[in-house]
């Protein structure tokens, strides 16, 4: 039986698969090793500061860090990105935001540029009466002017669900048509379809869409890929999710739609080897059988964290090592040092280590909040949220739950003296929300971590 706190790490990994097509339809290579691009906010504790070092003529030698500022929401308010020459941290990049509670009203960037420091780019942020995010508009620093560079544009359902969002490019003197995606949710608010356009002159013409099927459970099941040709949509990819009895996902193949069948394209198996330790091993199908490409081989403490990954090739018949890293982590489940190394063919050599450093003292979310019946569990969560009122509020109210950047998730009103059913917030992405409590005496918040 699979513990029940590795499963933020098998949904890691599947969320990660789900993503492995890319835009035109082709599979796409697993990368077991990259890193997302921003830093994760771990536990309940905002990251500050990262710290990367090479080694180098045998010493350890800084190389580069970054550092985050937050307000009283959690919400982030300025990044800085340093280098280290000549003995000493020098900053190159810098973005600040300009935010109201939970949502960013303005971001700017700066860049050091022969000694002096110039602007890069801004984006400006609109919200509807619900604090939903609706419209986003970039700007690029272009000879000492900002230039129009992006547009987004958002809506949203009457559950508070994202509709649709329009992408448009500017070129010459107007806003270009780019991408338009439709989308839509069933009972419980978890995606089921999304419908992608691209613009063409002054039309929006289909490309891609796909259907999501799942089971009782709300777990996926089905992914149905199509894109529009010659005027109709026409099958072109799908995805099957399988499940093992402990109810965790086991295995995820996908299939092109090729001289009117479904022919196998690769597959990920996910094989545990003992406690706490797993395999994820990626095959391609070629010439009838399935042929081994590459392998992943984890360890974890009794938190689910991954303390020890190796990444394999199958070569010559046999695995290959290739990539690893090893992590240490606080005793609040914050990830605080990364150790990567590559195979030189005979040994295991050090490439880079990086450090991370959080605040502590700001995982009482709502210690900047009045004192108030809000009380959410379990918190780290997956697949369901329980917020606690005791016996209910007299008044009623509104619960919303937004993200770091300040988007606007979700919605749910609430009727006097009844206590919160439990939230389906599957669907949401892994990271960090702030969720608020809105009534006729007050405003309450509390933040949690979706994983």
């Amino acid at each position: 039986m699979v513990p029940f706190h590795t499963r933020r790490l098998i949904t890691l990994l599947f969320v990660l698969l789900t993503y492995a097509v890319s835009s035109d339809g082709q599979s796409l290579e697993p990368a077991f090793d990259q890193q997302p691009k921003l830093q994760m906010r771990n536990g309940e504790d905002l990251l500050v500061a990262r710290r990367f070092e090479q080694l180098k003529d045998g010493i350890w030698t800084p190389t580069d860090s970054a550092s985050w500022a937050f307000n009283a929401q959690g919400v982030e308010t300025r990044f800085e990105q340093l280098r280290y020459m000549d003995g000493e941290w020098q900053s190159y990049n810098k973005i600040t935001q300009t935010v109201d509670g939970v949502k960013v009203l303005l971001r700017e960037g700066t860049s050091l540029k022969d000694g002096k420091w110039v602007s890069t780019f801004k984006a400006i942020y609109q919200y509807n009466d619900q604090d939903q995010k609706v419209e986003e508009e970039w700007f690029s620093w272009y000879k000492g002017q900002w230039v129009k560079s992006t547009l987004w544009r958002y809506t949203y359902d009457n559950r508070g669900n994202q509709k649709t969002y329009e992408y448009y490019t500017y070129k010459g003197t107007e806003w270009t048509k780019s991408r338009k995606v439709l989308k839509r949710y069933n009972e419980d608010n978890i995606l089921i379809y999304n419908e992608e356009h691209e613009g063409k002159g002054s039309e929006w013409v289909p490309k891609r869409r796909y259907k999501r099927t799942l089971d009782s459970l709300n777990r996926q099941t089905l992914i149905v890929y199509e894109d529009w040709k010659d005027g109709q949509w026409q099958l072109a990819i799908q995805t099957i999710s399988a499940y093992g009895e402990d109810g965790y996902q086991s295995k995820y193949l996908q299939q092109n739609w090729e001289n009117q069948q479904w022919v196998n394209d690769f597959r990920y198996l996910l094989i545990w080897t003992g406690k706490n330790e797993y395999r994820s091993v990626h095959q391609k199908w070629q010439a009838g059988q399935w042929i081994n490409r590459t392998q992943s081989l984890n360890k974890m403490d009794d938190h689910g964290n991954i303390y020890h990954n190796t990444q394999q090739q199958w070569k010559n018949d046999a695995w290959v090592n290739f990539r690893a890293y090893k992590k240490v982590f606080d005793a609040r489940d914050n990830e605080i040092f990364k150790e990567g190394m590559y195979w030189n063919g005979t040994e295991w050599v050090v490439a880079g280590r990086r450090y991370l450093y959080y605040d502590f003292t700001s995982g009482t979310l709502a210690a900047e909040a009045p004192e108030g019946p809000l009380s959410i569990s379990p918190n780290p969560a997956c697949d369901r949220l329980y917020v606690d009122l005791g016996a209910g509020l007299a008044e009623g109210g509104t619960l919303s739950i937004y993200d770091l950047a300040g988007m606007k998730w979700l919605t749910k009103a609430l009727q006097a003296n009844m206590p919160v059913s439990p939230i389906n917030i599957s669907s949401l992405p892994r990271g960090q929300y702030v969720i608020t409590l809105s009534t006729k005496t007050g405003q309450y918040q509390g933040r949690w971590v979706k994983q």
